[in-house]
């Protein structure tokens, strides 16, 4: 089956409405929670401690998405939680998903990279949300609209809904994905993911992501690395150097991440810091800007230049809009 879309590109979270037993919450500002996952209610999540002193424990936390890294539960095969009740075999197996963080999804000629790297045999859980005008006015969910667009890469389902493939090979399948889905990976590879529509013109929004992935005894328990495939000339950088209006920043790389920790400064003096999440597209760069000292989230939209090193590109700092540069190192 033709793709229609080539695959090239480089850059979800299943949280069940119900309290989860020996949760892990990693943030990204590097803290680990223990305790249990309650819910995700407008935009937040719900967090009870179960570790720390009695004036922590049992106490609820809020977190924006944002803020998340990831969520590991520990759940049965079936996909009920395990709480050692009587209606719950305490001998069964349990099984441990991790979540990753969210894919922005947009209607553009590439397939997203999710960076999460699945196994043959794996169960894997998806759900999106969000909403993309197609042809800049007809607007769709993920589960797309009940018409067909015979140049899609899923020519008779939906047009417009969220479609994946695992890995690069044309003979992959493409699986519709919709709102949500699970399922058992039937190859090894990266997931990647593009929208049911042929033209890209006037697209506009995005579908948000979120991905689990089963592992169980015996996996790793570390990501492999992420971005394999960059528009750098070294893979993810070690640092960036960045200015933008009076300001020179320096991302610096957390470890084998997407992740930068980033300090500005003016005429010398440290000013704001901050976490840049880091994502690619082919030679499209974006990148956001949280956990800020001063408050203010911002998005970074560039484009790397052929040499691999310079991108130039507009950031938009709630609202406000202005021209950034910046410099790849390797090391």
């Amino acid at each position: 089956m033709s793709r229609k879309k080539l695959l090239l590109g480089v850059v979800i979270f299943t949280l069940l409405s119900v309290t989860a037993l020996a949760d892990t919450l990693y943030l990204t500002n590097g803290s680990t929670l223990q305790g249990n996952f309650l819910r995700l209610e407008n935009g937040q999540i719900f967090f009870q401690l179960t570790t720390g002193g009695d004036r922590d424990r049992g106490r609820v936390l809020r977190f924006t998405l944002k803020e998340v890294k990831s969520i590991v539960t520990d759940r049965d095969p079936d996909g009920t939680l395990s709480r050692g009740t009587s209606n719950i075999p305490t001998t069964k197996p349990t099984s441990t998903f991790e979540t990753f963080p969210v894919v922005d999804v947009r209607l553009t000629n590439d397939w997203i990279n999710s960076n999460v790297q699945v196994v043959q045999g794996q169960r894997v859980r998806i759900e999106a949300s969000g909403t993309i005008a197609l042809d800049g006015r007809d607007n769709s969910s993920p589960s797309g609209n009940n018409r067909r667009d015979p140049n899609a890469p899923l020519p008779d389902e939906n047009d417009g809904a969220l479609v994946a493939s695992i890995g690069t090979d044309l003979s992959s399948p493409i699986l519709l994905i919709g709102r949500s889905k699970e399922f058992v990976a039937d190859r090894s590879g990266i997931l990647y993911f593009t929208v049911n529509h042929w033209d890209t013109t006037n697209a506009r929004g995005s579908y948000q992501v979120r991905v689990q992935t089963e592992r169980t005894a015996g996996s790793p328990t570390t990501r492999p690395p992420v971005y394999s495939s960059t528009p750098f000339s070294c893979g993810m950088p070690a640092r960036f150097t960045e200015t933008e209006g009076n300001y020179t920043a320096v991302w610096t790389r957390r470890g084998n991440t997407n992740e930068y920790d980033a300090v500005w400064s003016r005429n010398g003096r440290q000013q704001v810091t901050a976490v840049i999440s880091i994502t690619t597209q082919g030679n499209r760069l974006i990148a956001r800007r949280i956990q800020s000292s001063d408050g203010y989230l911002c998005e970074y939209e560039g484009t790397v230049s052929g040499d691999g090193v310079t991108i130039t590109g507009t950031v938009n700092c709630s609202g406000n809009r202005f021209n950034f540069q910046a410099r790849a190192e390797c090391n």
